[in-house]
Formats: C-alpha cells, structure tokens, sequence
C-alpha cells in the first residue's frame, strides 16, 4: 500500500530527474553544435573572408552559431584566445562584441567602438598585442560575461534579451 507521501516523493524526484535530465540534454546538445561550428570555423575559415566564397559547410557553422546566439559567446572568448589565425581572432571577436552591443535589439555603436578598440585585432598588431587583446577579452568576459550569458539558460538564445 503506498501512502500519499511515498506517491508525492516519488511524483516530486521524477519531475526534478526529468527537469534534469532535459537541461543537461539542452545543454550537451548546444555544446557539442557550437563546439563543432567553431572546429569548422578554424579549419575553414582562413582566407575565405567573404561569406560569399565560403564552402556550404562553413555556412551551415554559421548559422549554427547564429542560431546558438548568446549561448556561442563563452566559446568565441575561449577560441579566439587559443587561436593564432588573425581572420578567425577578429571573426569570433567581431562577432561577440555585434552579439553584445546588440543584446536589446537596438545597437550601442558607443560601447562597440570602446569594445573593438580594446579587444579587437588588426592587421598590424604584433603577435605579443594580439595575445594582450585576448587577455584582456577574458579578464573582461570574466568580468561582465554574466550581463550578456548566464550559463544555466540554455533554453534561450536571447540571454540579454
């Protein structure tokens, strides 16, 4: 005979188990996308530049990582401070600060000016400048990443939003 704590204790651990288990699913799932957009994105993306030239495959990790939305800005900080390629630096860069300065729907040109002017890298910078802008995106992200993802949202790709 089951008496009524028993069924509402077990009622009560299979819902928090299957809450769980469906965020850890979410979670698991737009890890491994976006982890595999970005490994498209360092293999291919050097010299193709333009969106027009690139390959469907490339494409395709694009609107992964367009879909993915704030979940995908912890992993541009982290590859674009592990990658030497200046093209995938300054279009995983260029990206979060769009991404950032757009979380509200309207652009802050301001803060995107500020933001590209501190982290983003150009042509002429130094190896040693690069790794200073990269270092500074992180201490920043670590900083003020909260504001624009919250980790534990993985149901929702407008964080800010």
């Amino acid at each position: 005979m089951k008496t009524p704590t028993k069924v509402l204790l077990i009622t009560l651990t299979t819902t928090v188990g299957v809450a769980a288990a469906a965020w850890a699913g979410t979670f698991l799932y737009w890890h491994v996308r976006i982890t595999s957009a970005i490994r498209v994105m360092e293999a291919k993306l050097p010299g193709l530049m333009t969106p027009l030239s690139w390959p469907a495959d490339l494409l395709q990790a694009s609107e992964v990582l367009r879909t993915a939305g704030c979940r995908a800005l912890p992993y541009f900080v982290r590859s674009a401070g592990s990658t030497q390629d200046l093209e995938l630096q300054e279009y995983l860069i260029g990206w979060l600060i769009g991404e950032v300065t757009t979380g509200n729907g309207e652009p802050n040109y301001e803060l995107g000016d500020a933001l590209r002017a501190r982290f983003a890298p150009e042509y002429i910078d130094s190896p040693a400048v690069r790794r200073k802008k990269c270092d500074r995106l992180n201490s920043w992200w670590s900083e003020n990443g909260t504001h624009y993802h919250q980790w534990w949202r993985v149901w929702s790709s407008g964080c800010s939003r």
